[in-house]
């Protein structure tokens, strides 16, 4: 049926075909799946290195809110209301929980990473806040701050 015919440039064409044509067609499809996997791999490394630097970028963030919550609890004001409410001495008067609030809002005021700030008495009440609606009612977690402190677990 399909016989090539037996002039020289049908042959002539056959031969270039098989000896040009289809290895570079072959070796264009073989190009073509390495690209794409290359491609692929590339794209896979990238997410993983913008993963990391975020989880980098965010630990860096934490571990910064967690010293400036340290800097917090070492204000004498802090330190004198949490005595005062720890020995039970008496309520926290109004001069340091109004001294309290302002210390808050200034810190809330200086620093776009805060949002709200509270002051938690360990049964999960509001102390003090940069929202003064909030003194003196249940805090947002406050069925976590008593459940961490049932456990014993130190909580912020």
């Amino acid at each position: 049926m399909l016989q090539p015919r037996k002039k020289i440039s049908h042959r002539f064409f056959l031969a270039i075909l098989a000896i040009v044509v289809i290895p570079i067609g072959v070796m264009g499809y073989e190009s073509f799946i390495l690209a794409k996997r290359t491609l692929i791999r590339l794209a896979f490394h990238h997410m993983a290195t913008v993963s990391e630097s975020k989880v980098n970028h965010l630990s860096s963030w934490l571990q910064e809110r967690l010293g400036d919550i340290g800097v917090l609890a070492r204000l004498p004001i802090i330190r004198e209301v949490c005595r005062q409410f720890r020995e039970r001495v008496d309520l926290p008067s109004e001069i340091a929980v109004d001294l309290l609030k302002d210390t808050l809002e200034l810190i809330e005021g200086t620093s776009p990473s805060y949002e709200n700030l509270y002051i938690l008495l360990p049964g999960g009440g509001i102390l003090s806040s940069t929202h003064p609606e909030l003194v003196h009612t249940q805090g947002p977690h406050a069925t976590e701050v008593v459940e961490r402190a049932q456990i014993g677990r130190a909580h912020v």
